[in-house]
């Protein structure tokens, strides 16, 4: 992995989105093999029922061109509750896409922060 970063519950007010009135962020930056299976641990790790969805995410992170960020939205169901989750991605390099996912409960948001962090460390990146 290039790089690694990591921005944990950071607070976005006034979003041009109508789809989330709050978000709450947990990010990093992957190497394109790993978004797959990453995007399968989460969704197992924190029961947010978007296995449907992965292929679909995946493609999207592969189809942004370098220098350009887009997003799209992911329905989730964290603790039986219906949310959204904002997928962006910023393809700031052509083999390192940085993954941003925007939650509207803070809480979810540090959690996934500290499972990137874990998920990353027990790779050795």
């Amino acid at each position: 992995m290039k790089k690694l970063f990591t921005m944990i519950g950071s607070l976005f007010s006034g979003s041009s989105s109508s789809v989330m009135s709050e978000k709450h962020e947990a990010s990093m930056n992957f190497d394109p093999e790993n978004v797959g299976s990453f995007l399968v641990e989460l969704n197992s790790k924190f029961d947010l029922g978007f296995s449907s969805a992965i292929d679909k995410m995946v493609k999207f992170s592969e189809s942004i061109p370098v220098n350009e960020e887009e997003s799209i939205f992911v329905e989730i169901n964290p603790n039986g509750e219906k949310s959204t989750m904002e997928f962006h991605v910023f393809m700031d390099d052509i083999d390192a896409p940085d993954l941003y996912f925007f939650f509207e409960q803070a809480k979810l948001a540090e959690e996934v922060g500290d499972f990137m962090i874990e998920w990353a460390e027990t790779r050795g990146m």
